[in-house]
């Protein structure tokens, strides 16, 4: 049986937001394997970023065997912000999590160490993020809406951003000659797309996650045998 290992942050691991918190839904995951007889490996992790998975990747995938395909499916964590630090002193200055160029570095080595091990990397662009949504969800627990925006500019440089880290992932995938899943193209085709990100604005309502678990079977079918 082929299988599927996935690499990833806490938009593939399934979690998403419902009146009482936080929650893994495996269900379109489970569904997936049994319509495609993919055995899925999921190791993604909330908060992921490439600074943290270049450290277990290779140890992740040794002694794996079998016909493999590696989903790689990380940057929403990486093109994030201090907000706290940022409302405190809007006048410094702060990097994203993992900077652009570590973060474009950081993929290519991951996508490097899967073939190395003997697997087939397949690239995913990053989902959308609702910026207005977020901005409202992170001003909270002493986050300064007013200092956040002096340093932003506008709320909707939180989208462009992440947007810029999605592109990366693109260019790497072409530099790379890695097959990519355009998971963002999914979701912005998507007319009602607030019915698809909860109102945290950063993860996939449960229509989202069904959305990106039927995206992937499609993309995935002409990729694994």
């Amino acid at each position: 049986m082929s299988c599927l290992t996935i690499l990833g942050d806490s938009v593939l691991k399934g979690v998403t937001l419902g009146e009482k918190g936080y929650f893994i839904n495996r269900a379109p995951e489970i569904k997936f394997s049994e319509d495609t007889g993919i055995a899925v490996e999921n190791l993604s992790r909330f908060g992921c970023t490439t600074d943290k998975s270049l450290k277990s990747v290779i140890r992740s995938l040794k002694n794996r065997e079998g016909d493999r395909t590696v989903l790689v499916e990380y940057g929403g964590n990486d093109c994030d912000f201090d907000w706290k630090a940022i409302s405190d002193d809007p006048d410094g200055f702060y990097p994203a999590r993992v900077p652009l160029e570590k973060f474009i570095e950081n993929y290519e080595q991951i996508i490097a160490s899967v073939k190395a091990s003997g697997a087939k990397p397949v690239a995913v662009s990053l989902m959308p993020v609702n910026a207005e949504r977020y901005f409202r969800w992170f001003c909270k627990n002493g986050v300064i809406p007013e200092n956040v925006m002096k340093w932003l500019g506008e709320v909707n440089v939180i989208y462009r951003y992440q947007e810029m880290y999605s592109d990366a992932v693109e260019k790497v995938a072409r530099k790379t000659g890695t097959p990519i899943i355009d998971l963002r193209a999914s979701f912005l085709q998507i007319h009602r797309l607030g019915d698809y990100i909860c109102e945290d604005g950063i993860h996939p309502t449960e229509k989202g996650q069904e959305l990106i678990w039927a995206t992937l079977k499609t993309g995935l079918s002409p990729l694994i045998s």
